[in-house]
């Protein structure tokens, strides 16, 4: 039987067991590969999202520390969920109220200012396409919501492997996005280079098993980040040329 095909029979099997699977029949593992984050690595959204949860917290009423915004960054929305819970005390009005004020919010900015581009993500999109080194996206956002992202900021076209947080059964700082992704793109995890902006996301990569650089966006890398990335890139220009380093 060929790995497509047990990979299609078990793909049921959590991300984990599907990603052994494929490795152990060797599916074609042995070259580089690429896996780029979404929201504050490739587009710069995560200011947007920032400022439609702090409207929506004066809109409410209520003080919401920083730092919860910044443990929700990088992480699917059912995890999201879980620690505003926490935050709200389990108060479901409240939280729904919050959830639709901030994403009233998030939308009117986005229809009013659309997307934008990272500085240096064209760039290291053309280096990764000319070099021929293979990549996917590997997001906590939903599938579809990624694509929808991708078309607004004109690079759609450029990724045929996208691996949404709805895809799999645990989000980051879990590894299995990227060992979906790796799975995706037949690349082994030690063969795979990360980037990402948040400190759950280089934390799923590590898990994985797999090189991180840590290109920030609103939050700065602490102790944990700096111990965990193999590199801290100023923006997606050094990233690139640390990753073709790397690459050869």
């Amino acid at each position: 039987m060929t790995v497509s095909r047990l990979l299609t029979a078990f793909g049921r099997w959590s991300t984990v067991g599907r990603f052994w699977l494929a490795k152990w029949y060797g599916y074609g593992m042995s070259r580089a590969a690429l896996l780029l984050d979404l929201d504050g690595l490739l587009i710069d959204t995560e200011r947007m999202v920032l400022a439609a949860f702090n409207a929506a917290a004066d809109e409410l009423g209520c003080s919401l520390s920083p730092t919860l915004f910044h443990s929700l960054i990088g992480r699917t929305s059912r995890d999201s969920e879980v620690l505003l819970r926490r935050a709200f005390l389990d108060d479901d009005v409240s939280i729904r109220s919050f959830r639709t004020l901030t994403q009233a919010n998030y939308e009117r900015d986005l229809a009013a200012n659309g997307i934008q581009l990272m500085p240096g993500a064209d760039e290291l999109l053309t280096f990764l396409e000319a070099a021929g080194i293979r990549f996917a996206c590997a997001t906590s956002t939903a599938r579809k919501r990624a694509w929808w992202k991708l078309e607004r900021a004109g690079i759609a076209h450029r990724f045929h492997t996208l691996v949404g947080g709805d895809e799999v059964d645990e989000g980051k700082p879990a590894p299995d996005i990227f060992l979906e992704a790796a799975v995706r793109v037949k690349a082994a995890p030690e063969r795979c280079i990360v980037l990402e902006d948040s400190l759950n996301g280089i934390r799923a990569a590590a898990a994985a098993g797999m090189t991180a650089i840590m290109v920030p966006d609103l939050i700065e890398p602490d102790a944990e980040a700096r111990g965990i990335a193999y590199a801290i890139a100023a923006d997606l220009h050094e990233a690139r040329r640390i990753v073709k380093t790397l690459i050869g």
